[in-house]
């Protein structure tokens, strides 16, 4: 995993083993190649070479809590497993992602990179990548999509819209055989009044 491309003229041996050479992209499942082309200064001599990103979950994402991208510089590891969303955030758990960005220069100590304009905007495409990715394929290791519960959201206020209109209805109905029942009687008191009237003026 120290190197992007498996070495076939050199062996490493750590305490007298031979230590095997580990690619993270061949763990990866539901894995996709997104190209990325970045955008150099207007200046710069250099020629824009696009590089490709290979994006997946890792292998028993469920048991596995690993998320970032492995960042390669010139073959090397550079900044391994590098988170770019939120530690406490849900979206992006397990995706885990394996480029080569050779065209972000390397810290001195080569433990990092250099906090450049092109960094920055390599770390904003990342996270877009990340949130693409786990909006698509979260459900197929499991995890809600987070279309489900807006989804659900919408059915349950139609049904609530829907009891209401069914509870107003009826009361509407109600006031309105209220309102009824009241000019009935107004209208016979008027004409108990007549009658009475009448025969008073009779006698």
């Amino acid at each position: 995993m120290l190197y992007l491309r498996k070495f076939s003229n050199f062996s490493i041996i750590l305490r007298g083993k031979l230590v095997d050479q580990f690619n993270i992209v061949d763990d990866l499942i539901y894995s996709k190649v997104i190209p990325y082309k970045p955008q150099l200064a207007m200046a710069s001599n250099e020629a824009i070479v696009e590089t490709k990103t290979t994006i997946g979950f890792i292998k028993e994402a469920a048991e596995i809590k690993v998320t970032g991208f492995n960042v390669y510089h010139k073959n090397r590891l550079i900044k391994p497993f590098w988170k770019v969303v939120a530690d406490g955030s849900s979206k992006g758990r397990c995706v885990v992602g394996v480029l080569e960005a050779n065209f972000i220069e390397p810290a001195h100590d080569k433990q990092d990179f250099e906090r450049s304009v092109l960094f920055i905007r390599l770390e904003n495409k990342l996270k877009q990548m990340t949130m693409d990715y786990w909006r698509e394929h979260c459900h197929l290791v499991g995890y809600q999509p987070p279309n489900l519960k807006s989804q659900k959201n919408v059915v349950k206020e139609a049904h609530i819209r829907k009891s209401a209109e069914h509870s107003t209805n009826p009361q509407n109905q109600l006031l309105a055989d209220q309102q009824d029942t009241s000019l009935v009687a107004e209208h016979q008191s008027g004409l108990s009044q007549s009658v009475v009237g009448s025969c008073s003026d009779w006698h």
